[in-house]
C-alpha cells in the first residue's frame, strides 16, 4: 500500500473508531424522560410548551418577540374579520351603520407588519359596536375563532403601537397551530426532558403512532374544557369535546404505552368557568344527559367522561384542571408532572 493511501486509511479508521465510541457512549448514557403532548386541535398544547420555555428554558429572545409581534397583529385582524363575517351572514345589524365602511376597510386590508392608524381606528370602532359584541357572544359557532383574540382586541392600542414588543402574557395567547412535529428539550432539576408536540387536527393524527413506544415516559393529553359547545374545523357535525373524549380513549387504551403515565390536562378552565357561570351556552344543549350544576361540578362531570374511556380499570389517570395562559398555575402543575414521571419510572423498575 502506498504511504499516502496507508496514512489515509489510518485516519479513516481512527475516525470510524471515534464515531463508534461516541455512539456507544451515547447508547450507554442515561436517557432523560420522553413526553408526548397530544390532543385535539386548539386544545392548548402549544401553550403548555411556551410555559415550559418560560419556566425551564431560556425564555423568549428578542427575535422571538419580533416574530410574535406579527402573529399578535394577525390574530387581532383575523378575529375582527371573523366577527364581521359572522355578523353579516347571520342577519345581525351594526349598532352604528357607518361601521359598515369600517368593516369593509378591515376585510380588504392586507397585513404586512404594521397596522396603520386608520385600520386600528376601524377595528376599535367595530369592537365597541353592539352588533359585533352580539356576534362575539355567539363565537362558539365559529370553528376558527379564538377567544384569546379578544384579549388583543381589548389591548389594540398597545398591540398596534410602533414600539410594541409582545410580553410573555401576549405570546401565551397567540394562536400557534401545530402543523408539524416539534421536539423540544428542557432541563428540569438537572434532568433533560424531551417533549414532542404533535398536531391534533384529524389529518395529522396518523403521525402519532411512531411516538407510542416502551421508552415513552408519559403522555400529556390536553383537552379544552371550554370546547363543549364548539365543533371541529374539519367536520362541522362533530362536537369538539366528544371528539376529544373519544380520542383520549384510543390513546389511553393503546397497548404500546401501557407502561407510560397518562396525564390529562383539562385546559382553558378560565373560559370554561366564564361560559358556565354566564349561562349563555348551556351544557345540556350539547350533552342532553347533563343535569345543570355549578362550575366545579360540571368540570368533574366532564372529567368522569374522560376517565370512563379506559378499559383497564386499574390504570391510573393523573388529571389536572389547567389554565394554560396562567404561568403560576402551570408552574405548580409542571412540578406535579415531574413527580408523576419520576414515580412512574421507579415503579417500572420495581423500586416502588
Amino acid at each position: 500500500m502506498e504511504p499516502d493511501a496507508k496514512e489515509a486509511k489510518q485516519v479513516s479508521d481512527k475516525i470510524d473508531a471515534e464515531l463508534r465510541r461516541e455512539a456507544q457512549l451515547k447508547q450507554q448514557a442515561p436517557k432523560g424522560p420522553k413526553l408526548v403532548l397530544l390532543g385535539s386541535g386548539d386544545s392548548g398544547k402549544s401553550t403548555v410548551l411556551k410555559q415550559l420555555k418560560i419556566l425551564h428554558g431560556q425564555g423568549f429572545t428578542d427575535d422571538d418577540r419580533l416574530a410574535f409581534r406579527f402573529k399578535v397583529r394577525a390574530n387581532l385582524l383575523d378575529a375582527a374579520r371573523m366577527l364581521v363575517s359572522f355578523l353579516e351572514s347571520n342577519g345581525i345589524e351594526f349598532e352604528h351603520s357607518e361601521n359598515k365602511l369600517h368593516a369593509q376597510a378591515v376585510q380588504q386590508f392586507v397585513l404586512d407588519c404594521n397596522l396603520p392608524d386608520s385600520i386600528v381606528n376601524s377595528i376599535r370602532l367595530l369592537w365597541n359596536d353592539a352588533g359585533i359584541q352580539e356576534a362575539a357572544k355567539r363565537a362558539n359557532e365559529l370553528p376558527e375563532y379564538l377567544y384569546t383574540s379578544e384579549y388583543f382586541l381589548n389591548n389594540i392600542d398597545r398591540c398596534a403601537s410602533s414600539d410594541y414588543i409582545p410580553t410573555d402574557d401576549d405570546i401565551l395567547r397567540v394562536r400557534n397551530r401545530t402543523v408539524e412535529i416539534t421536539e423540544t428539550k428542557f432541563t428540569i432539576e438537572n434532568k433533560v426532558y424531551t417533549f414532542f408536540d404533535v398536531g391534533g387536527q384529524r389529518s395529522l393524527r396518523h403521525f402519532w403512532a411512531p411516538y407510542f413506544s416502551d421508552d415513552l415516559s408519559a403522555i400529556i393529553f390536553v383537552a379544552a374544557l371550554s370546547s363543549y359547545d364548539q365543533f371541529l374545523l374539519e367536520d362541522a357535525e362533530v362536537n369538539r369535546m366528544t371528539d376529544a373524549i373519544s380520542l383520549f380513549g384510543s390513546v389511553c387504551n393503546n397497548k404500546l404505552i401501557q407502561k407510560s403515565a397518562i396525564i390529562l390536562f383539562l385546559n382553558k378552565v378560565d373560559l370554561f368557568k366564564s361560559k358556565i357561570e354566564s349561562g349563555t351556552s348551556p351544557v345540556e344543549k350539547y350533552f342532553p344527559e347533563y343535569t345543570p350544576r355549578d362550575f366545579k361540578e360540571t368540570g368533574a362531570w366532564f372529567k368522569n367522561k374522560f376517565h370512563e374511556q379506559k378499559r383497564n380499570k386499574n390504570r391510573q389517570i393523573f388529571t389536572h384542571f389547567t389554565t394554560g395562559t396562567d404561568t403560576r398555575n402551570m408552574q405548580a402543575i409542571i412540578a406535579a408532572v415531574k413527580d408523576i414521571v419520576m414515580k412512574n419510572a421507579l415503579t417500572s423498575l420495581g423500586m416502588i
